[in-house]
């Protein structure tokens, strides 16, 4: 196993109640990194766009957002060359078949439906992390 240590995960979320939830249950989960909350689309790309700032290895974006969606995001970031990229997984409580189809069309790197229990909610974080942070690769952004 890897560790996660020097990696940055981005969440936009917009619920706080949501935000406290994941950062636990990955805190729970073993995640030592480092992760940054934006609560709405315009400010997770103002961030990313932001050359100052380091680049997260992976985003987790919630679809229903205020001021700019996830599927908008999506668009925005697959047309950046800087973020093109990026491992994006959509990890919101939309059911609807036509989010799924858009996030996928749109570059979606995963598609997970956020549990309605506590319990199952920290069982995919678990999951999440442990294959996107432990067994996957992910890209080096500092490499040009």
């Amino acid at each position: 196993m890897k560790t996660e240590d020097a990696t940055l995960l981005m969440i936009a979320e917009d619920d706080l109640d949501d935000q406290l939830i994941l950062r636990q249950a990955l805190t729970d989960s073993g995640f030592r990194g480092e992760m940054e909350f934006c609560s709405d689309g315009r400010q997770l790309l103002t961030r990313l766009r932001d050359p100052a700032r380091r680049l997260p290895g992976l985003v987790l974006l919630d679809l229903k957002m205020p001021r700019m969606g996830g599927l908008e995001v999506l668009v925005q970031m697959r047309r950046d060359s800087r973020l093109s990229n990026m491992p994006v997984v959509a990890f919101t409580s939309s059911e609807l078949p036509r989010d799924v189809q858009e996030a996928y069309r749109h570059g979606v790197n995963g598609y997970v439906r956020k549990p309605g229990s506590l319990t199952e909610l920290r069982e995919a974080i678990r999951a999440l992390k442990h294959f996107w942070l432990d067994v996957a690769t992910l890209p080096n952004h500092s490499v040009a």
